[in-house]
């Protein structure tokens, strides 16, 4: 089976990432952003109906990035997790900025 990797790797993500105040000694928590392309990303929207007659939806997302696009220092570890920020297209966020100043960065753009 032959996959079409410029077609599904048509994206740019933006991985922000929270550095843990206690880890690196800053007085807060701050936040570094890492801009990964070519990546996937894609959304699919679920509905069900609850037993009482309520409609629910929620959207899922999966995101994948090539591993020769990730930085080597990462080495097996996990680009993204608790605490952290994952973003479609590039996103600019200053070298230690607070969780209120990415929010108000993020604001109304795709993002989980």
């Amino acid at each position: 089976m032959n996959i079409n990797t410029e077609r599904l790797l048509n994206r740019t993500v933006t991985v922000i990432n929270r550095l843990d105040a206690e880890h690196y000694e800053l007085e807060y928590d701050a936040y570094k952003a890492t801009v990964y392309s070519p990546a996937m990303w894609s959304e699919r929207v679920q509905r069900s109906v609850t037993s009482d007659g309520q409609a629910v939806t929620a959207k899922s997302y999966t995101v994948q990035i090539p591993v020769d696009a990730v930085p080597a220092e990462n080495g097996t570890q996990a680009i993204a997790g608790i605490g952290d920020f994952v973003v479609l297209g590039h996103v600019v966020v200053p070298a230690g900025s607070s969780r209120t100043d990415v929010l108000k960065q993020l604001s109304g753009l795709p993002a989980f």
